[in-house]
């Protein structure tokens, strides 16, 4: 449905003219421009253009550039939101003219971009955003980083047969380090051993670069030092090539440029990869493909898959890898389904709004909605809701409709989900009063007693309505004066900038794109448990304002999953 301002009651809600705005997130396109722009600001280079996913070339219009500098230097990546992150990577990308007004300091835009790309895990892209700067435009310590997440990535050959090129004029011993890499990757262990020679001449001591090279690659060791943290790209390349299993800690927090190839590692324990994947595709750090490949890598045996699938393990990551194998390989349409349905609920339900809802959607695709499935009608719904496949969603949720009247576990699966529908896009004009009425009765009253009392109900309930204003739709008078309370709410959170609150409200009302995504990751990236809900609802309606629509409807859901699932009220 398409959001309005008007304010309805609860029993209808009228047709608004205008055209529909998509709910599925923009999907990042392939680069459009890979050539250096001459006679032009060389920060205005990028990867993506409007047509492509970028925020257009104007999208800093209006922004001062002081404002930018100060503040993209300050953000934290990867916030807690898969849709921020996919927002911020896109503004990374964009070719686009500079922020207005003259520079301050010495570190320039690109050198910046960078840099959060690679607190993104987007190695591939800032290594080819690195290529298109001009000479000398990216500073030494930000190009050598770029390198160092570049060499242990697939297109590592390449890299180091450009490595010459790139080390002129660079000759410090992290330089080093990486051509030493190179030549052990191409076999020409004497020229490593000159590079490790020289080093050795330098005084380069205890670093876990050398001995792991000295002790374990060329001497043979089998034995892994006992502190391998901090972990750096090199000293990674240097793990992958032994080939041995990587203890507890490497998995714990890693930089997300590193994740692909732990990913890919082996692991003193299966749990601690499984879990660092899961929690990388929560935040859209990983694709689809990529989470159900580690899921898939894990090893179980006849008897232990029996006893996992069948209650051996708690909420455990092997229990989902286990269940997402069985699905996978399961030729019934009714027992894929049923598994499916144990590892949704098995999982942290707003995890799903991430590329695990889109590796179980996968599964489920080729399933026919049909009424042979009707027990299974509301669950896939709100599978492709989170997967950001409206159309898919759509057909499924008619399905539960018909459903609903003959099978109460189907309406009550209906009612807790209702939110997400809405903000997927799901529910009519002519639809959303009678359903908001019925949401409403369900939330306080049949679902009461999921909440510790009445007044943290009203405030789960306002919340998502907050979370409907936000995102444009109208919210009837009615609906408000059930949730309204003045009881005061215990918690506290961290009270962000009031002048960064204003700046991003007013960011959205000018539609200022750039500006407006990256006060919303500053401000908002934590997620709806760490920072206060008007933060969240004020970012959705500066999406929306600025013309980011089908974002600002994707966080809304994610936030309002993250709502709907608290309290022990899982849909």
């Amino acid at each position: 449905m398409q959001p309005s301002v008007e304010t309805p009651s609860l029993e209808s809600y009228p047709e608004k003219s205008g055209s529909t705005a998509s709910s599925t997130p923009a999907v990042l396109g392939q680069p459009v421009a890979q050539a250096r722009l001459d006679d032009v600001d060389p920060d205005t280079l990028g990867l993506l253009g409007a047509e492509a996913g970028g925020l257009g070339a104007s999208m800093w219009e209006g922004t001062p550039r002081m404002l930018v500098d100060r503040l993209l230097p300050q953000l934290s990546l990867p916030t807690a939101s898969p849709v921020l992150n996919g927002l911020i990577r896109r503004l990374l990308l964009s070719t686009a003219a500079v922020p207005e007004g003259g520079t301050q300091g010495k570190t320039n835009l690109t050198s910046i971009r960078l840099e959060k790309l690679l607190a993104l895990g987007q190695v591939e892209d800032a290594w080819k955003l690195a290529m298109l700067a001009k000479p000398g435009r990216v500073d030494e310590i930000t190009m050598r980083l770029v390198t160092e997440a570049a060499l242990i990535g697939p297109d590592s050959k390449d890299i180091c047969g450009r490595m010459p090129e790139i080390m002129a004029g660079h000759n410090g011993v992290e330089w080093q380090k990486d051509l030493v890499l190179c030549q052990l990757r191409a076999g020409d262990t004497t020229a490593a051993q000159l590079g490790l020679d020289l080093m050795r001449e330098q005084q380069v001591k205890d670093d876990l670069f050398l001995s792991l090279i000295n002790r374990n690659v060329l001497g043979g060791s089998k034995r892994l030092p006992q502190q391998l943290t901090p972990l750096r790209p090199n000293t990674l390349a240097v793990l992958r090539q032994l080939d041995l299993p990587l203890p507890r800690e490497l998995y714990g927090r890693p930089d997300a440029s590193l994740i692909p190839e732990l990913l890919q590692s082996k692991a003193e324990d299966d749990k601690d990869r499984i879990a660092l994947a899961e929690r990388a595709a929560a935040q859209d750090l990983i694709d689809a493909a990529q989470l159900a490949a580690v899921y898939q890598s894990v090893t179980f045996d006849s008897k232990e898959l029996a006893s996992v699938l069948n209650g051996g393990e708690k909420d455990n990551p092997r229990l989902r890898a286990a269940l997402y194998q069985a699905a996978a390989n399961e030729q019934s349409l009714p027992q894929r389904l049923d598994l499916i349905g144990k590892f949704v609920q098995a999982s942290d339900i707003p995890s799903l709004n991430g590329a695990a809802g889109v590796m179980l959607a996968d599964l489920v695709f080729s399933v026919p909605v049909t009424t042979d499935y009707n027990v299974h009608a509301a669950g896939g719904a709100g599978l492709f809701a989170l997967a950001g496949q409206p159309d898919r969603a759509l057909a499924w949720l008619n399905l539960a409709r018909g459903t609903a009247s003959s099978m109460t576990t189907v309406a009550e699966q209906l009612q807790a989900f209702w939110p997400v529908y809405v903000l997927a896009g799901l529910v009519t004009d002519r639809e959303y009063g009678q359903g908001m009425k019925a949401w409403l009765d369900y939330m306080m009253q049949k679902k009461a007693a999921q909440f510790a009392n009445e007044r943290e109900g009203r405030e789960h309930v306002g919340a998502v309505l907050l979370l409907f204003s936000a995102a444009g739709f109208a919210v009837p008078e009615e609906a408000w004066l059930r949730v309204a309370d003045v009881t005061a709410d215990g918690r506290r959170m961290a009270v962000p900038s009031p002048i960064l609150m204003e700046r991003l409200r007013l960011a959205g009302a000018a539609k200022r794109k750039g500006e407006t995504v990256l006060l919303s990751a500053l401000l908002a990236g934590g997620g709806v448990k760490e920072v206060p809900l008007y933060v969240v609802t004020d970012t959705v309606k500066a999406l929306r304002q600025a013309g980011l629509m089908a974002e600002a409807l994707a966080f809304a859901r994610e936030a309002a999953t993250e709502l709907l699932t608290s309290g022990g009220n899982n849909p």
